[in-house]
C-alpha cells in the first residue's frame, strides 16, 4: 500500500517498487516513479494519473516496468481519492505484481489459439476430402487443393507439376499467381536440374523455405533469383506427390511474406499434398480409361473397307 499527496505526488516510500525497479527513494518522489515505465506505456500511465487526480476518481493502471536484474515486469496500480468533506486529502494505492498472473494467460491464449487453429485446418481438411471426392479431372483436382491453399494459408503463387511420360521432365499443370513471364519461363523443369522443385522430387521429401535468403544460398541459380524478385513470394512449401516410395509430382506454394514453418503448418501442407496425390492418381487413371474408350469407340465407327 502506498500514499500519495493531495496534488497527485508521492510523498512516502515505496520499499516493494523500489526492490523491482532498483529506483533510489529520492528518484521515486514526486512523480519520479514514472521514469521506470516502460517507454511505451509512460505517456498512457501518467495521461491516466493526472487525469483521475484532476477529477478526483479512482486511478487504475496495467503497466510494464523493467526490473533492476533486466526481466520485464508487469505491475497494476490502483489507487482512490481520500476525502474529508469537501476537501481532498490524499491518495491510497495498492500495487500488485502480476507478471506471472498475465503470463499465464498469455499462454492459455496461445494454446486455444492453436487449438482453434488445428479446429479449423481439420475441418479444412475435411471439407477439401469433400471436394476432392467430387472432383474427376486432374484439372478439377488440381484446382480444389490451389484453392485450398489459397484460402486455409493466405498464399500468392501456387501450382501443382507433375513428372512427363518420359520421367525426365516436371511440367506444371497449373501456375497461379504469377506473372506470364514467370510462367513461362519455369513451366517445364528439368529432373536433372538445381531447382528446389526438381530436389523435392529427386529426393521425395518436402522443402520448407523460410526467406529468400534461404533459397538464394541454397539454389544460387541467378534466373531463378531474378524471376522471383519479380513476384510477392518470400517464403515457399514444395511438397512432393506421391502414393509410392516414387514421388510423381510437386505441390508448391509460395507465401507473401518470410515465414517459420511451425509443427502444424507442415503437418496442415503435408497431409493436403497427400491428399492431393491420392486425388490425382485416381483422376489419371479415370483420364486414362476415358480416352481408351473414346479411342475405342473411334475405331468401332471406322467403316470397313
Amino acid at each position: 500500500m502506498f500514499h500519495v499527496g493531495e496534488r497527485g505526488a508521492l510523498e512516502v516510500d515505496m520499499p516493494r517498487w523500489r526492490a523491482i525497479t532498483g529506483q533510489r527513494r529520492s528518484e521515486i518522489a514526486g512523480v519520479g516513479w514514472l521514469d521506470a515505465v516502460h517507454a511505451e506505456d509512460r505517456d498512457r500511465v501518467a495521461q491516466a494519473w493526472w487525469r483521475a487526480v484532476e477529477q478526483r476518481t479512482a486511478f487504475e493502471a496495467e503497466f510494464r516496468i523493467a526490473g533492476m536484474d533486466g526481466t520485464q515486469r508487469v505491475l497494476a496500480i490502483r489507487a482512490l481519492p481520500v476525502a474529508d468533506g469537501d476537501q481532498l486529502v490524499e491518495w491510497i494505492g495498492t500495487c500488485r505484481d502480476v507478471t506471472e498472473v498475465r503470463a499465464a494467460e498469455t499462454v492459455r491464449s496461445a494454446l486455444a489459439a492453436r487449438a482453434q487453429n488445428a479446429a479449423e485446418r481439420t475441418e479444412r481438411l475435411h471439407l477439401v476430402t469433400a471436394a476432392l471426392s467430387r472432383a474427376v479431372t486432374v484439372d478439377e483436382v488440381t484446382a480444389v487443393v490451389l484453392d485450398a491453399g489459397k484460402q486455409a494459408l493466405g498464399v500468392a503463387g501456387r501450382g501443382v507439376a507433375l513428372v512427363d511420360e518420359g520421367h525426365d521432365r516436371l511440367r506444371f499443370r497449373s501456375l497461379l499467381g504469377y506473372p506470364p513471364l514467370f510462367v513461362r519461363s519455369w513451366s517445364d523443369i528439368s529432373l536433372g536440374a538445381v531447382h528446389p522443385a526438381a530436389e523435392t522430387v529427386r529426393g521425395g521429401r518436402p522443402l520448407f523455405l523460410s526467406g529468400r535468403e534461404e533459397l538464394a544460398e541454397r539454389w544460387p541459380i541467378p534466373d531463378l533469383t531474378a524471376s522471383l524478385a519479380e513476384t510477392d513470394e518470400h517464403a515457399w512449401a514444395v511438397l512432393p506427390l506421391a502414393t509410392t516410395d516414387a514421388p510423381f509430382g510437386v505441390l508448391a506454394f509460395g507465401f507473401p511474406a518470410p515465414r517459420e514453418f511451425s509443427a502444424a503448418d507442415r503437418a496442415y501442407l503435408t497431409a493436403l499434398a497427400d491428399q492431393c496425390a491420392q486425388a490425382l492418381e485416381r483422376a489419371t487413371l479415370f483420364e486414362r480409361v476415358l480416352a481408351e474408350a473414346q479411342s475405342s469407340r473411334r475405331a468401332e465407327e471406322i467403316p470397313d473397307g
